[in-house]
């Protein structure tokens, strides 16, 4: 290797713009997703701090319905005299089960449209 210096390259070199423009843009860019990157974070924030008092709220409502439903679905629909056969069919003698395949039959109904 030699220490002599091409001065046309030399040239070219002196010539290019300062790597400071390069870096002010990167710094500016960097700034703007970092204020986008607060905003949005103080954005989620406020909105679970406004949320909360709502969803509070809302609980004690919620937990009555799912009591409500809980007592509900397991009652037969049609009463059976015998003991073998009431425990035979319960799972398709229930509220539940009707519950169920109403689902299942709109979730595949939704689905037929879907696709």
């Amino acid at each position: 290797m030699t220490e002599d210096r091409n001065p046309g390259l030399q040239a070219l070199f002196d010539a290019a713009r300062p790597t400071d423009a390069d870096s002010a843009f990167v710094e500016r860019v960097m700034a703007e997703i970092a204020r986008d990157r607060r905003r949005t974070v103080f954005g989620w924030a406020l909105a679970g701090l406004l949320l909360a008092p709502v969803a509070w709220w809302l609980t004690g409502p919620l937990v009555a319905l799912f009591g409500l439903v809980q007592q509900l679905l397991p009652d037969s629909l049609i009463e059976v005299e015998t003991t073998w056969l009431a425990t035979l069919v319960a799972p398709i003698n229930s509220v539940g089960f009707i519950v169920g395949m109403v689902f299942l039959a709109a979730w595949r109904f939704f689905w037929k449209l879907r696709s």
